[in-house]
């Protein structure tokens, strides 16, 4: 909600003790009209643009000059209130997080519970909302997370970092991906973390040098991808298509259980259910 100056800040002692008393003669109309906001709060204390033309509302038959001069004022606070939307999209990426190592256990545990909801559907989900998208939404959320888990416990920075050109404006080299965490300082870093698209792309680097890369493309990544393009189809768009069968639900499978296997070794593997 907008804010605005306080009522009691934009008007005169006198205005006050008029103001007082329209407001004790609306009451009952108030109450009656189920203004519960008008109500609940002391509106001299209103900050919010919604609250001070609720106000307005009830000062509308009140026609002494003083009447007007307080409608006036108030009037002239509503129009002079901004809303800056750049400032307020600062104040939400405010609170800023450094994730740790120990922190893998946090989103392995949110990709654990988004794989229980997609097994948790159940049959009957699937027979009423046969083109349903929270099958997919789920898993790729399950996936994103447990790729999450994993750069953190392999030591890897997921915050992303600040741009190549502000690397050089404070004249270090650009760091080559995947990060060590410890590798940056918090003021190179973002309070964002790396989408699915980054981790996918970044794992072929810190997968075992046993396995060959035609492998893990066919057995790890091959499944992640196809978790991608659900992820971007139905999130993002109404248009997306279900496929969970035949190859698909073989790839998408092998790519889970192998995750487990080759990076979580000491987790019971979930099981994912299709229906």
């Amino acid at each position: 909600m907008m804010s605005c100056k306080k009522i009691k800040n934009i008007l005169t002692k006198r205005d006050l003790i008029r103001i007082k008393e329209i407001y004790k003669k609306q009451l009952p109309k108030i109450l009656k009209n189920q203004d519960v906001a008008l109500y609940n709060e002391d509106f001299l204390d209103a900050t919010c643009c919604d609250y001070h033309k609720w106000i307005l509302k009830y000062l509308k038959y009140y026609k002494k000059p003083i009447d007007k001069v307080i409608k006036n004022k108030i009037k002239n606070a509503i129009n002079e209130c901004n809303f800056d939307l750049s400032k307020f999209e600062n104040n939400l990426n405010k609170k800023f997080y450094k994730y740790k190592k120990k922190d893998w256990k946090i989103f392995f545990n949110r990709a654990e519970y988004f794989f229980e909801l997609h097994k948790g559907l159940g049959k009957s989900f699937f027979k009423k909302n046969k083109f349903s998208y929270l099958d997919r939404v789920y898993l790729s959320c399950g996936f994103e997370f447990l790729l999450k888990a994993l750069f953190l416990k392999k030591g890897y920075l997921i915050n992303k970092a600040i741009s190549g050109n502000k690397f050089q404006k404070f004249n270090i080299n650009i760091p080559q991906h995947p990060i060590k965490l410890g590798q940056l300082n918090k003021q190179y870093l973002q309070s964002k973390i790396n989408d699915f698209n980054y981790f996918i792309d970044q794992l072929k680097k810190i997968k075992p040098s046993n396995i060959e890369e035609k492998y893990f493309d066919y057995y790890i990544l091959a499944g992640l991808k196809i978790a991608q393009s659900w992820r971007n189809q139905d999130i993002h768009t109404p248009t997306g298509y279900r496929q969970t069968n035949g190859e698909y639900q073989n790839l998408l499978k092998s790519s889970h259980d192998n995750l487990y296997i080759i990076f979580f070794p000491k987790e019971k593997i979930s099981k994912l259910v299709w229906y």
